[in-house]
């Protein structure tokens, strides 16, 4: 992990380990760094924080699994975990710790796990975003995964399974990589459906998910996507626009936006 001014100027190795460290992010008050690494002495990947010159480490989780990302809340008080779960099943989780590592809650249970399609902060960090996966979801035909949008509070207590309330959805499709908007009134999520289900070729939108669960809009483009929605979209402050990229008609790798 390196830090650096913002022309590129004075780089400076804040981490200089030989294990694997990465996905760095700033404590919103400027003091501390969050970061993953695999120094732990079981070499799994695991969050530590750090002063703003490398110094002070301290090692915040202790267990076991391997840490993907890190998403600090906009009060700056807690963090939100995505990991790879240790039974090696390939099972994504979430979880919300203090940024001293303390109070830990766990949002699924390794056997349900999550895609690694996206966790993210409600603006007021109260609320959490999670793309949870469910295997084999029954169709007399096939099987497949479905991802759903599950919003939980921050204590775990209480979710609510945004995706789900259309009774005609037959849930072969996957929603990826939520997004608040800044005035917390929208979620937009990638939303693809998969071909056996939308008996076409793999269909993808942008939904607009309203945080109440009554219902949700979708954007449609002028052109045959191949893919979903490329990460990351972002709002506009006002919360009225969205900037995402998409694969384009050409290929699947032409990327328009």
């Amino acid at each position: 992990v390196y830090s650096m001014n913002t022309d590129g100027s004075n780089q400076t190795n804040l981490t200089n380990n030989p294990a694997d460290d990465g996905f760095a992010q700033w404590s919103r008050d400027g003091l501390r760094i969050f970061f993953i690494s695999s120094r732990d002495d079981s070499g799994k990947a695991q969050v530590f924080s750090m002063d703003p010159d490398g110094s002070n480490v301290r090692q915040l989780t202790d267990d076991g699994h391997n840490h993907s990302t890190i998403r600090v809340s906009p009060d700056g008080s807690k963090l939100l975990l995505h990991y790879l779960h240790k039974d090696g099943d390939s099972s994504f989780m979430a979880a919300v710790i203090n940024t001293d590592g303390t109070q830990r809650v766990d949002f699924t249970d390794p056997y349900t796990g999550l895609d690694n399609g996206g966790v993210a902060w409600s603006p007021d960090s109260q609320k959490v975003l999670i793309s949870r996966l469910e295997w084999g979801a029954s169709n007399p035909n096939f099987e497949y995964t479905k991802l759903r949008l599950i919003m939980s509070d921050v204590s775990g207590v209480s979710s609510r399974d945004l995706s789900s309330y259309d009774p005609e959805d037959v849930g072969a499709g996957i929603d990826i990589a939520p997004v608040w908007s800044p005035d917390a009134s929208k979620i937009a999520s990638n939303f693809a459906l998969y071909p056996e289900a939308s008996l076409q070729d793999d269909f993808s939108t942008i939904r607009i998910y309203n945080p109440d669960s009554s219902g949700y809009n979708e954007i449609n483009f002028d052109f045959q996507m191949f893919s979903h929605p490329q990460m990351p979209m972002l709002w506009y402050g006002d919360s009225k626009r969205i900037v995402a990229t998409v694969a384009g008609p050409e290929n699947d790798t032409n990327q328009r936006n």
